[in-house]
């Protein structure tokens, strides 16, 4: 990854790539083998809008890339390599107030993907997710709610390949506690919504050691509960403080996290300390913002 002023580039190539993706929560994950040659991610710098403690962000994408998906056969796909390009918008804005000895922060997230493809059905996905949820904390004790829905139009060139949306309702409940002066521990559920479903598809566990001085280490272990999928996995972590962004890590895997705040985003409000949710999974590069003029109210 290239990151310079806010800007951020990220070039990748890959044979063989090997990707298991779930689609839907409770879905059988998908297995294929793809070829990058290559792909090319640009995201700007976030502009921010501040008025008193009321915070909102923006920023733009693009992404360009040459595909080739291997070892399938289905009609409107025959494996040859395929050109994808897109743009899109991330939008993340938050309100964390005080309410007795807790403090409170209602979110909102969107992200919005528009790709197309350089092929004979000129074919064309729209990826639209919003996120509305809400952080609170007191003390040691941090308790999160959030409420995904991902909508999709069109449809993609590599058929039911491996960029293929669907669309999905999905809720987490996540809880986390201290206990110890390093350690804390967290557990997440996700409900699947979808349509006429109403179902808890997993449980997620973190175990967080982090010292606040050198190390940060976070074992994470996900027990899937539906009957058409085994993705139970465990993964170990390892990062030093000072280098957040330099993380060792043992297992592939990640849990889905709604509460994260995207692109390292910092936060504003003096005196108050960030859940271990909305830091879980967001040490990124690019953390520069281009601040719009500041209203205090």
């Amino acid at each position: 990854m290239l990151a310079r002023s806010g800007w951020a580039m990220d070039i990748g190539w890959a044979q063989r790539e090997k990707r298991s993706v779930i689609r839907k929560p409770g879905q059988k994950e998908y297995e294929t083998t793809l070829w990058r040659d290559p792909e090319v991610e640009l995201t700007s710098p976030w502009v921010g809008l501040h008025i008193g403690d009321f915070s909102q962000y923006a920023r733009f994408k693009g992404n360009w890339g040459r595909f080739q998906e291997t070892g399938v056969d289905r009609k409107g796909y025959q494996g040859d390599f395929i050109e994808r390009y897109g743009w899109g918008i991330d939008y993340y804005t938050e309100y964390p107030f005080r309410l007795g000895a807790w403090t409170v922060s209602p979110f909102f997230k969107g992200d919005y993907w528009n790709y197309g493809y350089k092929n004979d059905g000129s074919d064309r996905q729209i990826v639209t997710i919003g996120t509305l949820g809400v952080r609170a904390s007191c003390g040691g004790f941090e308790i999160g709610s959030a409420f995904e829905q991902k909508r999709v139009s069109g449809r993609s060139a590599f058929g039911n390949g491996w960029d293929r949306n669907y669309d999905t309702d999905t809720f987490y409940q996540r809880v986390g506690v201290k206990i110890g002066p390093s350690l804390t521990f967290a557990v997440q559920g996700v409900f699947d919504l979808t349509g006429n479903k109403n179902e808890l598809s997993s449980m997620g566990y973190i175990l967080t050691y982090d010292n606040s001085c050198c190390t940060r280490w976070e074992l994470t272990v996900n027990d899937d509960l539906t009957d058409s999928n085994n993705n139970d996995w465990i993964t170990l972590s390892f990062a030093i403080t000072a280098f957040p962004d330099s993380r060792f890590k043992i297992g592939n895997e990640n849990l889905s996290n709604p509460f994260g705040r995207p692109g390292g985003l910092a936060v504003r409000r003096r005196r108050y300390k960030p859940t271990l949710m909305e830091k879980d999974g967001t040490e990124q590069a690019e953390n520069a913002e281009i601040a719009m003029p500041k209203f205090d109210v």
